[in-house]
């Protein structure tokens, strides 16, 4: 068997670990939507609905972490291989190193979201807007960013795949306290113990 190039291979990685990141993202729409049609059954008083949705929304959620398994299994046998792809090239004699940049193609993950989130509320005063919230956090991120992270959802081509990441970001930060829950819609914000995070990361 023909020994593939290492940038064939790379590329080969990349395609497997987007499509992972892509019925990720699909799951988590599915989920959202299950969820939503849960709260609407508990309003009405439905309550039987609202549990057959609620044990759907459990089951969708372990198939996602299932998933994710899946897509760091991938990346644990493909990463010795880019190592040894990458350092077997040489540039002027020398050997060009891989210090663990993720393969081109991978979305930026979400733990990249989330202190520049916390700081961009700090410098607003506590809250603002999701979508000032954002154009703020691009520029503290941007950096960062890949080429996927710009293209739209296939879910819902009117989202770009970065503003959909970071608006899970939040959602992790919610559920860990670090910004409030009961914010009006569209509205970030703070929590005091989302501002003793950031105090504590400060050199």
């Amino acid at each position: 068997m023909p020994v593939d190039s290492g940038n064939n291979f790379n590329s080969k990685v990349s395609d497997v670990v987007v499509g992972f990141d892509i019925l990720l993202e699909i799951i988590k729409d599915t989920l959202i939507a299950t969820n939503k049609a849960g709260a609407r059954a508990m309003n009405l008083g439905n309550y039987n609905l609202a549990n057959k949705y609620i044990d759907h929304g459990r089951k969708i959620k372990d198939f996602e972490n299932e998933i994710e398994i899946l897509k760091n299994t991938w990346l644990s046998i493909c990463s010795p291989h880019q190592k040894t792809n990458e350092e077997t090239k040489q540039t002027d004699g020398s050997h060009r190193k891989n210090f663990g940049r993720l393969p081109r193609g991978v979305r930026t993950p979400e733990s990249a979201f989330i202190k520049p989130i916390l700081e961009v509320l700090i410098e607003l005063g506590g809250s603002a807007p999701m979508a000032k919230v954002l154009d703020l956090v691009k520029l503290k991120v941007e950096g960062q960013l890949q080429e996927v992270d710009y293209q739209p959802l296939p879910s819902d081509p009117k989202i770009i795949r970065w503003r959909n990441t970071a608006q899970w970001a939040r959602q992790d930060l919610v559920t860990k306290g670090f910004l409030k829950n009961d914010s009006p819609r569209g509205i970030w914000e703070i929590s005091d113990k989302g501002r003793q995070l950031i105090l504590d990361r400060r050199p």
